[in-house]
């Protein structure tokens, strides 16, 4: 019940088409971008954070979506 399409969290919070564009943005630029740097590790990781109700679940779900509907969602996993 924990994936981004699970049943258990339906339905599941995610971004209106026409919000946080420009973090989504971000984010899927970074998903794209090569190649990723062996001299900063650190360029292999995104940590999304905010405070509490500022959407965080709702960009990570959006973005999952994308990711499995271009067929490049390797994993996803959500605490509900």
């Amino acid at each position: 019940g924990t994936s981004h399409d699970s049943y258990e969290r339906d339905p599941a919070p995610r971004c209106h088409p026409e919000t946080r564009r420009d973090v989504r943005s971000l984010i899927s630029q970074w998903l794209t971008a090569t190649p990723i740097s062996t001299d900063n590790p650190s360029s292999r990781i995104l940590w999304l954070h905010g405070p509490a109700g500022a959407g965080k679940s709702a960009i990570a779900q959006s973005i999952a979506q994308d990711c499995a509907q271009t067929r490049r969602l390797a994993a996803s996993f959500f605490f509900s």
